[in-house]
Protein backbone atom coordinates (compact mmCIF):
# COMPACT_ATOMS: atom_id res chain seq x y z
CA UNK A 1 0.00 0.00 0.00
CA UNK A 2 1.59 3.89 -0.98
CA UNK A 3 0.68 6.72 1.51
CA UNK A 4 2.40 10.24 1.65
CA UNK A 5 3.26 10.38 5.09
CA UNK A 6 3.30 13.88 6.79
CA UNK A 7 2.95 15.42 10.41
CA UNK A 8 0.15 17.54 11.69
CA UNK A 9 0.40 20.62 13.97
CA UNK A 10 -2.84 20.79 16.33
CA UNK A 11 -4.41 24.43 15.99
CA UNK A 12 -7.29 25.78 18.66
CA UNK A 13 -7.17 29.04 16.97
CA UNK A 14 -10.31 29.68 14.40
CA UNK A 15 -11.46 31.92 11.87
CA UNK A 16 -10.89 33.83 9.09
CA UNK A 17 -7.37 35.63 10.85
CA UNK A 18 -6.20 32.30 11.91
CA UNK A 19 -6.55 30.54 8.70
CA UNK A 20 -4.62 33.51 7.01
CA UNK A 21 -2.01 32.96 9.83
CA UNK A 22 -1.73 29.41 9.10
CA UNK A 23 -1.69 30.02 5.41
CA UNK A 24 1.14 32.47 5.75
CA UNK A 25 3.40 30.40 7.86
CA UNK A 26 3.58 27.64 4.98
CA UNK A 27 0.62 25.45 6.40
CA UNK A 28 -3.05 24.60 5.13
CA UNK A 29 -6.28 24.66 7.96
CA UNK A 30 -7.68 21.09 7.92
CA UNK A 31 -10.17 19.15 10.06
CA UNK A 32 -10.10 15.18 10.26
CA UNK A 33 -13.21 13.34 10.74
CA UNK A 34 -13.72 9.89 12.23
CA UNK A 35 -16.36 7.52 12.68
CA UNK A 36 -17.54 8.16 16.11
CA UNK A 37 -14.85 11.10 17.28
CA UNK A 38 -14.38 14.36 18.09
CA UNK A 39 -13.59 16.58 15.20
CA UNK A 40 -9.66 16.96 14.97
CA UNK A 41 -8.49 20.26 14.19
CA UNK A 42 -4.56 20.52 12.55
CA UNK A 43 -2.42 22.36 10.15
CA UNK A 44 -0.75 20.41 7.23
CA UNK A 45 2.74 21.52 5.16
CA UNK A 46 1.15 23.35 2.16
CA UNK A 47 3.44 22.13 -0.01
CA UNK A 48 3.47 18.32 1.16
CA UNK A 49 0.09 18.68 0.46
CA UNK A 50 -0.15 20.32 -3.07
CA UNK A 51 2.33 17.09 -4.14
CA UNK A 52 0.14 14.71 -2.77
CA UNK A 53 -3.08 16.03 -3.95
CA UNK A 54 -1.85 15.43 -7.26
CA UNK A 55 -2.29 11.68 -7.07
CA UNK A 56 -5.44 10.20 -7.50
CA UNK A 57 -6.64 8.71 -4.68
CA UNK A 58 -3.82 9.58 -2.21
CA UNK A 59 -4.76 7.96 0.78
CA UNK A 60 -2.37 10.10 3.46
CA UNK A 61 -0.40 8.45 6.91
CA UNK A 62 -1.17 11.47 9.06
CA UNK A 63 1.60 12.07 12.58
CA UNK A 64 -0.64 13.68 15.10
CA UNK A 65 -0.62 13.57 19.22
CA UNK A 66 1.54 10.93 19.20
CA UNK A 67 -0.21 8.01 16.86
CA UNK A 68 -1.02 7.70 13.04
CA UNK A 69 -4.03 8.67 11.37
CA UNK A 70 -5.21 7.53 8.04
CA UNK A 71 -7.27 9.60 5.46
CA UNK A 72 -8.19 10.61 2.50
CA UNK A 73 -9.65 14.30 0.76
CA UNK A 74 -13.10 14.59 1.36
CA UNK A 75 -13.44 17.95 0.20
CA UNK A 76 -10.80 20.91 -0.60
CA UNK A 77 -11.17 24.40 -0.96
CA UNK A 78 -9.27 26.66 -3.59
CA UNK A 79 -8.98 30.49 -3.61
CA UNK A 80 -11.79 30.61 -6.73
CA UNK A 81 -8.85 32.68 -8.71
CA UNK A 82 -5.46 32.00 -7.61
CA UNK A 83 -6.61 28.33 -7.26
CA UNK A 84 -4.26 28.20 -4.53
CA UNK A 85 -5.13 25.78 -1.47
CA UNK A 86 -6.95 27.43 1.16
CA UNK A 87 -8.73 24.63 3.39
CA UNK A 88 -8.87 20.73 3.50
CA UNK A 89 -11.26 18.38 5.15
CA UNK A 90 -9.99 15.08 5.75
CA UNK A 91 -12.05 11.76 6.65
CA UNK A 92 -10.66 8.31 8.80
CA UNK A 93 -10.40 5.06 7.06
CA UNK A 94 -9.44 1.43 8.14
CA UNK A 95 -6.07 0.03 6.56
CA UNK A 96 -8.34 -1.91 4.12
CA UNK A 97 -9.99 0.73 2.90
CA UNK A 98 -6.14 2.29 2.38
CA UNK A 99 -5.20 -0.76 0.55
CA UNK A 100 -8.40 -0.83 -1.33
CA UNK A 101 -8.33 2.75 -2.50
CA UNK A 102 -4.16 2.09 -3.22
CA UNK A 103 -5.04 -0.56 -5.19
CA UNK A 104 -7.63 1.55 -7.44
CA UNK A 105 -5.31 4.23 -7.89
CA UNK A 106 -2.67 1.74 -9.19
CA UNK A 107 -5.66 0.36 -11.27
CA UNK A 108 -6.47 3.72 -12.78
CA UNK A 109 -3.25 4.37 -13.95
CA UNK A 110 -2.59 1.25 -15.36
CA UNK A 111 -5.41 1.66 -17.73
CA UNK A 112 -5.15 5.81 -18.10
CA UNK A 113 -1.32 5.50 -19.54
CA UNK A 114 -3.15 2.46 -22.03
CA UNK A 115 -6.01 4.38 -23.01
CA UNK A 116 -3.85 7.19 -23.74
CA UNK A 117 -0.89 5.18 -25.55
CA UNK A 118 -4.16 3.82 -27.39
CA UNK A 119 -5.45 7.21 -28.28
CA UNK A 120 -8.49 6.75 -26.28
CA UNK A 121 -10.76 8.83 -24.48
CA UNK A 122 -9.11 7.83 -20.97
CA UNK A 123 -11.93 9.33 -19.15
CA UNK A 124 -14.35 6.86 -20.63
CA UNK A 125 -11.57 3.58 -19.72
CA UNK A 126 -11.85 5.22 -16.14
CA UNK A 127 -15.50 5.24 -16.06
CA UNK A 128 -15.54 1.85 -17.12
CA UNK A 129 -13.08 0.34 -14.87
CA UNK A 130 -14.75 2.05 -11.83
CA UNK A 131 -17.62 0.57 -13.06
CA UNK A 132 -16.70 -2.81 -13.15
CA UNK A 133 -14.94 -2.40 -9.34
CA UNK A 134 -18.32 -1.41 -7.94
CA UNK A 135 -19.60 -4.73 -9.57
CA UNK A 136 -17.49 -6.93 -7.71
CA UNK A 137 -14.59 -7.03 -10.03
CA UNK A 138 -11.25 -6.69 -8.18
CA UNK A 139 -9.40 -3.95 -9.16
CA UNK A 140 -6.21 -5.27 -10.80
CA UNK A 141 -8.49 -7.96 -12.90
CA UNK A 142 -10.63 -5.06 -14.25
CA UNK A 143 -7.66 -2.68 -15.05
CA UNK A 144 -5.69 -5.70 -17.04
CA UNK A 145 -9.20 -6.25 -18.79
CA UNK A 146 -9.14 -2.43 -19.52
CA UNK A 147 -5.26 -2.56 -20.83
CA UNK A 148 -6.31 -5.17 -22.89
CA UNK A 149 -9.33 -3.45 -24.35
CA UNK A 150 -7.25 -0.20 -25.06
CA UNK A 151 -4.29 -2.36 -26.79
CA UNK A 152 -7.11 -3.73 -28.85
CA UNK A 153 -8.20 -0.39 -29.68
CA UNK A 154 -4.83 1.04 -30.09
CA UNK A 155 -4.05 -2.05 -33.14
CA UNK A 156 -7.74 -0.61 -34.93
CA UNK A 157 -6.36 2.66 -34.97
CA UNK A 158 -3.05 2.02 -36.15
CA UNK A 159 -4.74 0.26 -38.94
CA UNK A 160 -7.15 2.67 -39.54
CA UNK A 161 -4.33 5.65 -39.84
CA UNK A 162 -2.83 3.60 -41.94
CA UNK A 163 -5.69 3.63 -44.86
CA UNK A 164 -6.23 7.17 -44.07
CA UNK A 165 -2.95 8.08 -45.03
CA UNK A 166 -3.09 7.87 -48.60
CA UNK A 167 -1.44 11.60 -49.34
CA UNK A 168 2.60 11.14 -49.59
CA UNK A 169 4.58 12.32 -46.82
CA UNK A 170 5.74 15.79 -48.03
CA UNK A 171 1.48 16.59 -48.33
CA UNK A 172 1.52 15.77 -44.69
CA UNK A 173 0.83 18.49 -42.37
CA UNK A 174 2.99 20.05 -39.88
CA UNK A 175 1.89 18.62 -36.07
CA UNK A 176 2.41 21.91 -33.78
CA UNK A 177 2.29 20.52 -30.32
CA UNK A 178 1.79 22.92 -27.29
CA UNK A 179 2.81 21.36 -23.87
CA UNK A 180 0.40 21.92 -20.78
CA UNK A 181 -1.49 20.40 -18.02
CA UNK A 182 -4.78 20.21 -18.51
CA UNK A 183 -7.79 22.18 -16.37
CA UNK A 184 -8.07 25.67 -15.42
CA UNK A 185 -5.70 25.83 -11.88
CA UNK A 186 -2.93 24.98 -14.17
CA UNK A 187 -4.12 27.65 -17.08
CA UNK A 188 -1.81 30.36 -15.84
CA UNK A 189 1.01 28.60 -14.81
CA UNK A 190 4.96 28.64 -16.45
CA UNK A 191 4.22 24.61 -17.33
CA UNK A 192 1.73 25.69 -19.76
CA UNK A 193 3.27 28.40 -21.78
CA UNK A 194 3.32 26.02 -24.91
CA UNK A 195 -1.04 25.69 -24.48
CA UNK A 196 -0.93 29.68 -24.95
CA UNK A 197 1.38 29.48 -27.81
CA UNK A 198 -0.66 27.20 -29.67
CA UNK A 199 -4.44 29.15 -28.63
CA UNK A 200 -2.80 31.84 -30.02
CA UNK A 201 -1.76 30.22 -33.52
CA UNK A 202 -5.18 28.83 -33.29
CA UNK A 203 -6.85 32.22 -33.44
CA UNK A 204 -4.28 33.41 -36.14
CA UNK A 205 -5.22 30.45 -38.46
CA UNK A 206 -9.37 30.91 -37.39
CA UNK A 207 -9.89 27.64 -36.17
CA UNK A 208 -11.25 26.52 -32.39
CA UNK A 209 -9.19 23.44 -30.40
CA UNK A 210 -11.86 20.70 -30.33
CA UNK A 211 -11.42 17.14 -28.76
CA UNK A 212 -10.00 14.98 -31.16
CA UNK A 213 -11.93 11.73 -32.07
CA UNK A 214 -9.16 9.58 -31.98
CA UNK A 215 -6.33 10.94 -29.26
CA UNK A 216 -6.86 12.61 -26.44
CA UNK A 217 -6.30 16.18 -27.28
CA UNK A 218 -7.62 19.14 -27.99
CA UNK A 219 -7.15 19.45 -31.78
CA UNK A 220 -7.19 22.09 -34.53
CA UNK A 221 -6.27 21.98 -38.60
CA UNK A 222 -5.55 25.59 -40.49
CA UNK A 223 -3.23 27.15 -42.79
CA UNK A 224 -0.63 29.81 -42.40
CA UNK A 225 1.45 31.94 -44.85
CA UNK A 226 0.10 33.59 -48.01
CA UNK A 227 -2.42 33.08 -50.35
CA UNK A 228 -0.72 30.63 -53.07
CA UNK A 229 2.02 29.37 -51.15
CA UNK A 230 0.09 27.81 -47.71
CA UNK A 231 1.36 25.76 -45.55
CA UNK A 232 -1.04 22.87 -43.46
CA UNK A 233 -0.97 22.67 -39.81
CA UNK A 234 -2.50 20.66 -37.00
CA UNK A 235 -2.27 22.48 -33.67
CA UNK A 236 -2.32 19.45 -30.60
CA UNK A 237 -2.47 20.40 -27.33
CA UNK A 238 -3.02 16.93 -25.05
CA UNK A 239 -5.65 16.13 -22.45
CA UNK A 240 -3.41 13.71 -20.34
CA UNK A 241 -0.91 15.52 -17.75
CA UNK A 242 2.81 16.65 -18.72
CA UNK A 243 3.82 13.20 -18.18
CA UNK A 244 1.91 11.32 -20.21
CA UNK A 245 1.83 13.40 -23.21
CA UNK A 246 3.70 11.12 -25.79
CA UNK A 247 0.50 8.78 -25.99
CA UNK A 248 -2.01 11.59 -27.19
CA UNK A 249 0.92 12.85 -29.74
CA UNK A 250 1.99 9.48 -31.10
CA UNK A 251 -2.10 8.77 -31.90
CA UNK A 252 -2.72 12.15 -33.47
CA UNK A 253 0.30 11.55 -35.52
CA UNK A 254 -0.26 8.40 -36.81
CA UNK A 255 -4.13 9.75 -37.69
CA UNK A 256 -2.56 12.24 -39.79
CA UNK A 257 0.50 10.14 -41.69
CA UNK A 258 2.75 12.29 -39.38
CA UNK A 259 6.50 11.92 -39.24
CA UNK A 260 8.57 13.31 -36.57
CA UNK A 261 10.68 15.75 -38.83
CA UNK A 262 7.66 17.18 -39.64
CA UNK A 263 6.47 17.70 -35.50
CA UNK A 264 7.06 20.93 -33.75
CA UNK A 265 6.79 21.02 -29.70
CA UNK A 266 6.23 24.26 -27.47
CA UNK A 267 7.65 23.83 -23.90
CA UNK A 268 8.93 25.95 -21.18
CA UNK A 269 12.34 25.76 -20.31
CA UNK A 270 13.96 26.58 -17.18
CA UNK A 271 17.52 26.97 -18.34
CA UNK A 272 16.28 29.91 -20.32
CA UNK A 273 15.58 33.48 -19.14
CA UNK A 274 12.34 34.55 -19.16
CA UNK A 275 11.55 36.50 -22.60
CA UNK A 276 14.15 34.43 -24.45
CA UNK A 277 13.43 31.85 -26.92
CA UNK A 278 15.29 29.08 -28.66
CA UNK A 279 14.57 26.80 -31.57
CA UNK A 280 16.59 23.55 -32.24
CA UNK A 281 16.00 19.78 -33.94
CA UNK A 282 17.04 16.92 -31.99
CA UNK A 283 18.23 16.45 -28.43
CA UNK A 284 17.53 15.10 -24.91
CA UNK A 285 14.58 15.74 -22.75
CA UNK A 286 16.56 17.98 -20.11
CA UNK A 287 14.53 17.01 -17.24
CA UNK A 288 11.63 17.99 -18.87
CA UNK A 289 8.64 14.96 -18.73
CA UNK A 290 6.53 16.37 -21.34
CA UNK A 291 9.76 15.60 -23.83
CA UNK A 292 10.70 12.95 -21.95
CA UNK A 293 7.23 11.27 -22.25
CA UNK A 294 7.12 12.15 -26.41
CA UNK A 295 10.81 10.75 -27.02
CA UNK A 296 10.06 7.69 -25.57
CA UNK A 297 6.37 7.21 -27.11
CA UNK A 298 7.93 8.04 -30.20
CA UNK A 299 11.45 6.25 -30.07
CA UNK A 300 13.29 9.13 -31.12
CA UNK A 301 14.03 12.74 -29.93
CA UNK A 302 14.44 13.78 -33.59
CA UNK A 303 11.66 16.79 -33.67
CA UNK A 304 12.07 20.41 -33.76
CA UNK A 305 11.72 21.84 -30.30
CA UNK A 306 10.51 25.90 -29.87
CA UNK A 307 12.09 26.50 -26.25
CA UNK A 308 10.06 29.14 -24.23
CA UNK A 309 12.40 30.64 -21.51
CA UNK A 310 10.55 30.74 -18.03
CA UNK A 311 13.90 31.23 -16.25
CA UNK A 312 15.25 29.63 -12.86
CA UNK A 313 13.40 29.93 -9.55
CA UNK A 314 14.93 32.36 -7.14
CA UNK A 315 16.19 31.15 -4.17
CA UNK A 316 15.82 27.21 -3.16
CA UNK A 317 12.65 27.51 -4.75
CA UNK A 318 11.83 23.76 -6.10
CA UNK A 319 11.93 23.77 -9.94
CA UNK A 320 8.98 21.49 -9.64
CA UNK A 321 6.47 23.60 -7.84
CA UNK A 322 8.12 26.60 -9.49
CA UNK A 323 6.56 25.24 -12.99
CA UNK A 324 3.30 25.37 -11.35
CA UNK A 325 3.05 28.63 -9.99
CA UNK A 326 1.18 31.49 -12.14
CA UNK A 327 3.82 33.97 -13.83
CA UNK A 328 4.47 37.10 -11.76
CA UNK A 329 2.93 40.45 -12.47
CA UNK A 330 6.36 41.87 -14.00
CA UNK A 331 6.10 38.40 -16.03
CA UNK A 332 2.63 39.26 -17.02
CA UNK A 333 3.72 42.41 -18.75
CA UNK A 334 5.97 40.75 -21.14
CA UNK A 335 4.13 37.40 -21.67
CA UNK A 336 1.87 38.13 -24.54
CA UNK A 337 4.95 39.57 -26.73
CA UNK A 338 6.96 36.54 -25.75
CA UNK A 339 3.76 34.26 -26.82
CA UNK A 340 3.74 36.36 -29.90
CA UNK A 341 7.73 35.99 -30.81
CA UNK A 342 6.95 31.76 -29.93
CA UNK A 343 3.90 32.04 -32.61
CA UNK A 344 6.04 33.62 -34.90
CA UNK A 345 8.95 31.46 -34.35
CA UNK A 346 6.54 28.32 -34.95
CA UNK A 347 5.60 29.63 -38.48
CA UNK A 348 9.18 30.27 -39.64
CA UNK A 349 9.97 27.25 -39.11
CA UNK A 350 7.02 25.95 -41.28
CA UNK A 351 7.49 28.07 -44.01
CA UNK A 352 11.22 29.66 -43.50
CA UNK A 353 13.50 26.52 -42.31
CA UNK A 354 15.51 25.35 -39.25
CA UNK A 355 18.77 27.87 -40.23
CA UNK A 356 16.26 31.34 -40.79
CA UNK A 357 14.63 30.54 -38.18
CA UNK A 358 17.34 30.14 -35.81
CA UNK A 359 19.38 33.24 -36.86
CA UNK A 360 16.11 35.35 -36.78
CA UNK A 361 15.00 33.67 -32.62
CA UNK A 362 17.90 32.76 -31.20
CA UNK A 363 19.15 35.72 -29.92
CA UNK A 364 20.14 36.85 -26.56
CA UNK A 365 21.45 36.01 -23.36
CA UNK A 366 21.65 31.73 -22.33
Amino acid sequence: MTTVAMTAVPRSDFGKGAARRIRREGNIPAVIYGSGTELVHVALPEHDLNLALRRPRVVLSVAFDGGTLLVKPRDIQRDPVKRNLEHIDLVIITKQEAQDRSDMADAIKAATAAAQEAGMDAASVVQALEAAVAGGEDATAAAKHAVSDAEHKAEEYADAAAHEAVVPLSSSPWLVVGLGNPGPEYAATRHNVGFLVTDLLADQVGAKLARHKRGHALAAEGKLGIPGSMTRLVLVEPLSFMNESGGPVKAIMGFYGVEPERLIVVHDELDIPFTTIRVKLGGGDNGHNGLKSIRKALGTGDFYRVRVGIGRPPGRQDPADYVLKPFGSAERAELAEVVLRSADAVESLMTAGLDVTQNRFNTGPV
